[in-house]
């Protein structure tokens, strides 16, 4: 910055005033337009602070410049505001909820509301819980059996107390019914595929058995492999009455022996079988042991039942019944014999 001053022409004297390190009187110096060729007759240089001044007299005129240098040292700066932790917000007060729900459950349960946990309440234990007014989810889980809940909406419509009761204890009963009469089902359906199972073992044991104990030894002759007895493989094939049976069976030569006779009641019994598909033998199908040949399911016994009746075998199906033995027709003879001497 450049500064032009005309210097006042009169003698007079006065103290000086600092202006930019330069002592002047203020009525002697007047800013003018600035010279130019007169020659310097006096040079002032002014250090204050950091500020730096240079005038030049020239003539009856006085220049200056003035410059400011920036030469701050530490003790120059402002002392530096302590840093500040940024203020913690200021918590909202919590409003004061209007109602309270007075929770009592007739079971121990575990209790949830609107998703926060209640905790475990014991049996016939009345709690209350604050809160606001509208609806209220809340879930009663039984301790005692677990997979027994009870679920209700509670509708809050005014401030103040409202008591709701859960009755768990009488679900938790009847769920225990349930599963105890379930338990008991299984345990029964086990028993009866166990005895399923078993029967059908003793079938597939019966078929085995039956399929191996009479063999046949040739000749028309079947060896029971249980007992010492030989038996015919085929009836005598026509109808016949109780005397020409056992006539039939003394007269017989078979298999080189002709010590044959009528089956007892209780030896025609031990050939029949139950379980057995059965083979035609007319118009039924006869439950005998494999091996045999039938052609009527009606076979006599050499067992009489007093004067007049003998005792014939169904082998249609198991049946025991006694005939006169003038009766001959759908009725036929099958001869045994003891095997060993």
């Amino acid at each position: 910055m450049v500064r032009i001053f005309r210097r006042d022409p009169s003698p007079r004297r006065t103290h000086h005033s600092r202006w930019a390190g330069i002592h002047a009187p203020a009525n002697q110096l007047q800013e003018g337009a600035g010279v130019l060729n007169s020659r310097p007759t006096a040079r002032t240089e002014t250090r204050v602070g950091g500020s730096a001044s240079c005038c030049l007299l020239v003539g009856l005129t006085l220049v200056c410049t003035l410059a400011t240098v920036q030469q701050l040292s530490a003790q120059d700066l402002p002392p530096a505001r302590p840093s500040r932790a940024p203020a913690k917000p200021t918590p909202t007060p919590v409003a004061k909820l209007p109602a309270t729900l007075m929770l009592v459950v007739d079971g121990a349960a575990h209790v949830v509301m609107d998703g926060q946990d209640l905790g475990e309440f014991a049996a016939d234990e009345m709690r209350g819980v604050p809160v606001g007014l509208g609806e209220h989810f809340v879930i009663a889980t039984s301790t005692e059996e677990p997979s027994v809940k009870l679920r209700e909406v509670v509708t809050i419509e005014a401030p103040g107390q409202k008591v709701v009761s859960f009755e768990l204890a009488g679900k938790v009963r009847s769920w225990q019914e349930k599963e105890r009469a379930k338990r008991a089902q299984e345990q029964t359906k086990r028993a009866q595929e166990q005895t399923k199972r078993a029967q059908e073992q003793a079938k597939r044991a019966r078929v085995l058995e039956m399929e191996s104990r009479f063999r046949p030894i040739g000749g028309g002759v079947l060896q029971d492999t249980k007992k010492p007895l030989q038996w015919t493989a085929r009836d005598n094939g026509t109808d016949i009455d109780w005397n020409n049976a056992s006539a039939y069976c003394g007269g017989l030569r078979l298999g080189g022996n002709s010590d044959w006779r009528l089956a007892t009641i209780y030896e025609l019994s031990e050939l029949y079988l139950k379980d057995a598909p059965g083979d035609p033998c007319g118009s039924v199908k006869c439950k005998i042991y494999p091996g045999f040949d039938l052609t009527s399911f009606w076979l006599w016994s050499g067992d009489r039942n007093g004067s007049s009746t003998a005792w014939l075998l169904d082998f249609g199906g198991g049946r025991r019944n006694s005939f006169n033995v003038g009766n001959f027709r759908l009725l036929r003879a099958l001869c045994v014999r003891r095997s060993g001497g």
